[in-house]
Formats: C-alpha cells, structure tokens, sequence
C-alpha cells in the first residue's frame, strides 16, 4: 500500500474539525442519521444499494444503503429541527470508481430555514472562506475555491458553449417532441451518439456532460443556475418559466455541490414520486419507494433551502490532491 493512510486520517480529521467548527458556529445542529433505511426516495439517475436484515425471529427484509442523508434530514425538518447539517456516509451504485468517483463517499448536507438557493450561494461562499483560512488549506493552489463565485444561468451556459438557446425549452412554448428533436439534432451535431428512443433527459445530460462540463472556467468556482424543470428534483419552480430554483457548484472543473430552494407543496413531491418511482421500475436494482414519506408535507413543511457537496472531492481541492484516493482510507479503487 503506497499511501500513507495516517497522513489521510488526520488530514480528514482535521477537515472535518473544521467543516463542523463553521456549522456549529453559525447556530446549526448536527444530525448524526442512519446509513440504512427500509424505502427511500425514488431517483430515476441513481442506482442504490441494497442489502437483507436476516431475522431469525422473523420475516427478513430489504434494506437500502442510502444515496444521501436528505431522506431523514427533512423529516427531522418537518418535526422543527431548525438549520441542520450532516456529515454522512452514502453510497451510490453502478457509477465508475476513479479519479473522483468512489462507490462509497462522505456528503455533507446543511438546510437553512427561511432561505432560497440564492441564501444558500452567500452562506457556500461563507463557508468556503471559513474552510481556505484553515492550516489544512495553505498553499495549496486553492484559489480555485475561492469566493466570489462566478454565476451563470444554464441558458447562458447553453449559450456560451453549445451555441444553442435553450430558453424556451420545458416553457411550454415548444411540444416535447419539437424540444427533444433539437436537442438530438444539437447532439448530432456536437458528434455525439444518439438514438430515437434517447428521452429529453438523456439528450440534455448527454449535451451537459460532454460539451458544457469540460468548457466550464476552473480559475474559480462557478455556479450554474436556474436548471431546467424537464431534470426532474424537489426543487421549487423558478420565476423564470420552465426552470427551477436548482444550482450546482463547479470547482476545479468537479461538480462539487447541488442546491434546491426545497419543494415544500404535498401534490408536487408526490407527484414527484409517482414519476420517478414509474421510471425506477427499469433500474438495475429494485427499490421500494417510500410513499409515506410524503405524507409530512401535507402539514406546514418549513421553507428552506438545502445543499449537497462531496466532502471527499472538497478535501482533494482544499489539499492540493489529484485524485480522491488521495483523501479516502482504503479507497475501493486498491482492491481492484
């Protein structure tokens, strides 16, 4: 094993000192929650997962290894939490394992109360400035971390590296056939592979991934904005048609963090549900979607506004490593 694996475990003590020094400092509560659950939120893009309770006093049953700490979070919300955050283990399935991929990986989520997705932009960039003036991010060549962050709308994005006007896309001023016909002819055009049956969804990830990510400034941190409301999430609706109140966070080039002003309105999270449940009856692994989950929405949900980001990916950035096997003990990437 060439790592050294103490360097690792104290440098990731050390962050996470100081992830929770800044979460605690503002007010927040931490919320240490489960790994495993019996129903899970349905997530048409991620494969889970999953596991059986052997009882030898029962009946056995399934088990998910969770995606993200969101499924307690929020009924820890609904019961009157407050600001909350979470340092959590999660996993994901059928995803390569690599450079910045690692089945197994570290989230941090924090929900703020009373907030939008823009709140939760200012008080990233507080944290961030809080995370940069730590011991564990000197001289490092962090200025890719560093606030203000740059903000574009995934329209401008569209704009500036596919040539392309998305804007009346998932507006209604277009068919879905019409708006999937451009995309797979944009796609086509791009020199990428597609097919008839390629969904809306398919197609926009497609032209994301392989034409907007790669072109995307890395000189700083970047949010992309306002994403279209055909990438189904509990995310609020925009003002802006056919948009929703949806970013994420560019670092370094790396994905690093997603943000929704959260859905709060009982009939849209279940809907939500039934879609994507519908569409996870293709998945690789089975899921059993938690239906009574929506159930505390049909109360007064607080508004709020909640982040994701990959704690391994902002250890690598904070400590000048190239890949996450270099902030991870025992990454799974050394067993193969």
């Amino acid at each position: 094993m060439s790592r050294n694996q103490i360097e690792i475990m104290k440098l990731r003590a050390e962050i996470l000192a100081d992830i929770r020094d800044f979460f605690s400092g503002r007010g927040y509560t931490e919320a240490d929650v489960p790994l495993l659950s019996t129903g899970v939120i349905p997530e048409a893009p991620i494969e889970l997962f999953k596991t059986e309770q052997l009882n030898p006093y029962g009946n056995s049953r399934e088990l998910f290894m969770l995606p993200s700490p969101e499924y307690y979070l929020k009924q820890l919300i609904a019961e009157g939490s407050g600001d909350i955050f979470s340092i959590s283990r999660s996993f994901r399935n059928s995803e390569q394992t690599g450079r910045w991929h690692n089945p197994e990986f570290s989230m941090l989520e924090y929900y703020i109360m009373e907030a939008g997705y823009m709140d939760s932009i200012g008080l990233t960039e507080d944290f961030f400035t809080h995370m940069l003036s730590r011991p564990a991010a000197q001289n490092n060549g962090i200025e890719v971390l560093q606030p203000p962050f740059r903000r574009m709308t995934m329209t401008e994005a569209f704009d500036e590296y596919a040539d392309f006007d998305i804007s009346s896309h998932c507006t209604g001023l277009l068919s879905h056939d019409e708006e999937r016909i451009q995309l797979r002819n944009l796609a086509a055009g791009l020199g990428l592979s597609t097919s008839e049956s390629d969904s809306w969804e398919e197609l926009f990830n497609m032209i994301f991934v392989h034409r907007i990510e790669p072109n995307l400034p890395v000189d700083k941190p970047l949010v992309i904005y306002d994403y279209p409301a055909g990438i189904p999430a509990l995310a609020k609706s925009s003002s802006t048609a056919g948009r929703l109140e949806r970013w994420e966070l560019y670092a370094g080039g790396i994905e690093l963090a997603n943000c929704y002003t959260e859905e709060t309105n009982y009939n849209r999270v279940n809907s939500f549900f039934k879609d994507e449940a519908g569409t996870k009856r293709d998945a690789l692994v089975s899921v059993t979607t938690d239906y009574s989950w929506c159930e505390m929405y049909k109360k007064n949900f607080p508004a709020c506004s909640g982040t994701a980001l990959g704690v391994d990916r902002l250890m690598m950035l904070l400590s000048g490593r190239k890949s996450l096997e270099g902030v991870i003990l025992f990454p799974i990437s050394d067993t193969l």
